[in-house]
């Protein structure tokens, strides 16, 4: 029974008026932790402390704001009036934005210029990327101990890109600054001789590649740039070796409050308490945190932030350090949920501890079960706050399932909202309840994919909804459109800027228009663009950057263009995405000035690079839409209705980079793409990737908790499983192992279980009708792209030279005796590059490249030399040494039509050398013998190469087969009958 107290109201009295003592503040979902926080800041307050000597850090600027928000209007209800003109200068900021004052503040203790500027994300990694180039073609090129190691990684198969994106990884990561050791690998027993060498390689370059770190570090110190990285290493390295930097910033600090704890990096843990300590420490792991000094509030349970760093063993150690120090600080916790009502907290209590179970080989991978007890009463109908949809029947396969499982979504939504659903009604206030609202829904899923097949279904059933789809926003189609008319502005001349203009939406050109439009401009239906762009010029030329963008939306009829959509929800997020560019315009040109190429310059590049941006968010308090979200999109907030669709997503994703703090290193490993490669490893990968991998599961049991505590009243659980995922692990498998039996009303009594059925019958509502001619939309876009339309008419298919004639038989390659039972694609694969990278006037040089082909394919070169060495005895590639022109592994692809049939051949020849005028074509085979059937189908193959090559310019006059096992050259006359 719910009483106006709290059952914890005394932990929550205790955290709000001892402010002599340091807590540690755990919170399970919806206990109401941030309003404890902003009580003792106004309690704080209220006891004299002034505003400027609190820091309170979140982990967004979002948040922050909120925070900000929620103190201005506590300290007003409390009658503090005198503070509020201070809130807006407080430190309520993040944590790079708190770091920047203290570096701002002692710039030259810390070795900064005090004008010091933070690149953002862009100007960071272009400024890297040129750091690499640079380094790669000075230092390392004039280095021979990097030289070595750098080409022999490559001819092993790493490129250069790849060498990059590790040497980034690093460089994110330079906090950690621990050794690599050759001595410390897991299992040197069990590697292969070609992984030891990968792996020395990689291990021979680490030394070079963490001097260029160091370096770069240091070169972006002297120019006055940080990055966002840079500010907490920079702060946590400043406050650790000066005990003056620590006692300023102590002074002028005398509380600092940490939201969301579980979400932190271990640098910001570090910095806190390096601060917070009392007495005085340089070393944070052995620090006491001072007498009110430190509140720090999370909730374990909600860490599911790996990727950003997060980790939970950072969390548990600062935790004992509260619990070692008594006289200081203390460990509290909040153990009401104020969110869910009392049949949902009683569903968490008894299934999700089972999700959360520890791992018995690191225990410290999960966050620590605490029932909660419920605030709410119960609704008036006293009904299950959790319902089950199992489906009708079994699926084969995941797209079959998603596309059921979508229809099921739009029919549950609609019938939500009837006045007679059978889930019930929302309870509104003490004794009525009513229907809920489109708003009042969230559908939250693990990834987004296939979430198309969802929106499509809310689309047709006229169900009004938001979605931010998580692409960059930089590549968003609409995005991108603005992009190419930009560069076109800025530059009519930039030939491929004006074809991409000219195929978007503004003009929507076929192939066709464009060679149309380039031979006979006049009789172009694209005649009248260049006019337009002249105009569109001529109108801005005076204009700002944020005047420019707005005006070049409205006067090309991009942003109009975008209500042509039949989906309301799209139309209104293209929209917004739009005026949020103009937003984005007029920040760069506080920032960069008014010029458009900058700008254009600018956004192109965010584009290429994938930067990270979320959509602009049009769903305000009072949209009446369904709210899709991801599970870390919806972490911090609450809905009446959560629905967890895509049960069956896999959740358990490993990385190829891995933090490793108890050796202080980054571990990785680096696939090379190329077929039966070994990867490139760090000596601890293989025991990082054990322990990764029971972290990376505990953290997705926690995604599950987040996800189910998001509701208010109603946690929705559609289960549409299909065969081919069950293998899977995913939330479905976690949820049968905690609820054995889960979707069906016997195993779960308080469960509601409803038969997809109930929902067929729901109501549709009909999509809005905009005022847009479409008629005329379809009858002008149909003359647009009548020829278009009829080229893509035709069938077509893609073949290969060596591909079975009709009606032929594919066989299997042949196994020579000597190869030992190993693949034959291996052998041949391992022959052809052998040979490719054959020098055949060196044997000694191409027996070096053999070994490094035989390497990569993990075939051992005693199979392959011999076929190597009679190849290169052979008089054919005698006469190839001596060619004047050699042509190996050369791509061929031809395209072909016959009345609506389009055949496109693809091939690669393997040797073309010309000899005295003549032209030689080789194909290399390792069959033992060739029968007649054989030579038939090698005979058509090589007649189609001499066909291709013949279109490309080259005239084949002599073709052979060239037996690698015997060492023999076979002649095939290209004119000769090739049927079966």
């Amino acid at each position: 029974m719910t009483t106006t107290t709290p059952a914890d109201q005394h932990v929550r009295d205790r955290v709000v008026r001892d402010l002599d003592t340091s807590v540690f503040l755990e919170a399970g979902a919806g206990a109401g932790k941030t309003s404890v926080i902003v009580a003792r800041v106004v309690n704080l307050v209220s006891c004299g402390v002034p505003l400027s000597e609190i820091v309170a850090i979140t982990f967004t600027e979002k948040a922050a704001g909120e925070l900000r928000d929620r103190i201005r209007l506590e300290l007003s209800a409390a009658g503090l009036n005198e503070a509020l003109p201070d809130v807006d200068g407080a430190a309520i900021q993040t944590i790079h934005a708190f770091c920047a004052g203290i570096l701002r503040e002692h710039a030259l203790a810390a070795g900064l210029h005090p004008d010091y500027r933070v690149l953002d994300q862009l100007q960071a990694d272009l400024r890297f990327a040129q750091s690499w180039r640079t380094w790669l073609w000075g230092a390392a090129a004039q280095d021979e101990d990097v030289q070595r190691p750098l080409q022999r990684a490559l001819e092993l198969g790493l490129t250069l890109d790849q060498l990059q994106h590790a040497t980034d990884q690093l460089s994110r990561h330079r906090d950690l600054a621990g050794d690599y050791d050759a001595t410390t690998s897991d299992d040197q027993d069990r590697r292969s001789e070609a992984q030891r060498e990968r792996d020395l390689t990689l291990l021979q370059l680490m030394p070079p590649l963490r001097q260029l770190l160091d370096d770069d570090a240091a070169q972006r110190r002297r120019d006055g740039l940080l990055t966002y990285d840079d500010l907490l290493v920079e702060t946590r390295d400043l406050l650790a070796r000066s005990q003056g930097v620590r006692a300023a910033v102590r002074q002028r600090t005398r509380t600092l409050l940490i939201d969301e704890f579980q979400d932190t990096d271990p640098l910001q843990a570090q910095i806190a308490l390096l601060i917070a300590a009392d007495p005085d420490t340089d070393d944070w792991t052995a620090a006491t945190p001072g007498p009110g000094r430190l509140v720090l509030a999370g909730d374990p349970k909600q860490s599911i932030y790996r990727f950003r760093r997060a980790d939970i063993d950072v969390y548990e150690q600062v935790r004992d350090l509260f619990l070692a120090s008594p006289e200081t600080a203390s460990v509290e916790r909040l153990t009401v949920n104020f969110r869910a009502r009392p049949s949902l907290s009683r569903w968490h209590n008894r299934v999700l501890p089972q999700v959360l179970q520890p791992d018995p080989t690191y225990p410290r991978a999960q966050a620590r079960w605490e029932s909660s007890t419920p605030y709410r009463a119960e609704s008036p109908a006293g009904s299950a706050a959790v319902a089950v949809i199992p489906a009708r029947r079994s699926f084969d396969r995941a797209p079959e399932a998603r596309e059921a499982e979508a229809r099921l979504l739009a029919n549950l939504i609609a019938h939500i909202r009837l006045p007679d659903a059978q889930l019930g009604q929302l309870p509104d206030g003490a004794d009525s309840s009513r229907s809920p609202q489109y708003r009042e829904i969230a559908v939250l899923v693990r990834t987004r994919t296939a979430v198309d097949l969802y929106t499509s279904a809310l689309d047709r059933a006229g169900i009004p909804y938001h979605f931010d789809s998580g692409q960059d926003f930089y590549q968003l189609p609409e995005i991108r459109n603005v992009a190419q008319l930009l560069a076109v502005l800025d530059d009519p001349s930039n030939e491929s800027a004006v074809a991409a203009l000219l195929k978007s939406p503004l003009w929507s050109a076929s192939d066709v228009e464009l060679l149309q439009w380039r031979t006979a401009p006049d009789e172009s239906r694209l005649a009248d663009w260049s006019e337009r762009i002249d105009q569109m010029r001529s109108e801005t030329r005076m204009m700002n950057l944020p005047e420019l963008i707005d005006h070049v939306l409205r006067a090309s009829g991009l942003l109009e263009s975008q209500a042509v959509d039949p989906s309301a929800s799209r139309m209104r997020q293209r929209q917004a995405n739009l005026r949020m560019l103009v937003q984005r315009a007029a920040s760069f040109a506080d920032e960069h000035g008014s010029a458009l190429r900058p700008f254009v310059r600018w956004l192109t590049q965010r584009g290429a690079r994938h930067l990270p941006e979320s959509e602009s968010a049009t769903t305000e308090a009072d949209d009446d839409a369904v709210r899709i979200l991801t599970i870390h999109q919806a972490k911090g907030l609450e809905f009446p209705i959560v629905i967890l669709p895509k049960l069956q997503d896999g959740v358990f994703a490993g990385t190829d980079f891995i933090v490793d703090r108890a050796n202080d290193r980054l571990e990785f490993s680096i696939l090379t793409g190329r077929h039966g490669s070994a990867p490139f490893r760090t000596p601890g990968y293989e025991a990082a990737l054990l322990r990764d991998r029971a972290y990376a599961d505990a953290e997705a049991r926690r995604m599950l908790y987040v996800a189910a505590t998001r509701a208010r009243d109603w946690l929705i659980l559609p289960d549409y499983p299909a065969d081919s995922m069950r293998s899977r692990e995913s939330f479905h498998t976690v949820l049968e192992d905690a609820s054995p039996g889960w979707p069906t009303a016997e195993a779960e009594q308080s469960t509601l279980v409803l038969s997809p059925r109930t929902f067929d019958a729901a109501p549709r509502m009909q999509p809005a009708v905009r005022s847009v001619d479409f008629d005329a939309l379809r009858s002008q876009w149909a003359a647009w792209h009548s020829e278009a339309q009829a080229a893509g008419t035709r069938s077509f298919d893609a073949r290969t030279p060596s591909m079975p004639a009709p009606g032929e038989a594919e066989e299997s390659p042949q196994h020579h005796p000597a190869d030992g039972g190993i693949n034959p694609l291996d052998v041949g694969s391992a022959i052809h590059e052998s040979l490719e990278l054959a020098d055949f006037a060196d044997l000694a040089l191409t027996q070096q490249r053999c070994a490094r082909a035989c390497a990569r394919h993990d075939v051992p070169v005693a199979i392959i030399w011999p076929h190597v060495e009679r190849a290169l005895q052979t008089d054919l590639l005698q006469r190839a040494a001596r060619a004047d022109t050699i042509l190996r592994e050369l791509p061929l692809t031809t395209i072909s039509r016959d009345d609506d049939h389009t055949t496109i051949m693809n091939g690669i020849a393997d040797l073309v050398f010309r000899e005295n005028e003549r032209w030689v074509l080789v194909d290399y085979k390792s069959d033992v013998e060739i029968d007649s059937q054989r030579r038939q189908k090698y005979t058509r193959q090589l007649q189609q190469y001499a066909l291709m090559l013949q279109r490309a310019g080259i005239e084949i006059d002599e073709a052979y087969l060239l037996l690698t096992t015997s060492g023999t050259a076979v002649e095939l006359a290209l004119n000769e009958d090739a049927r079966p």
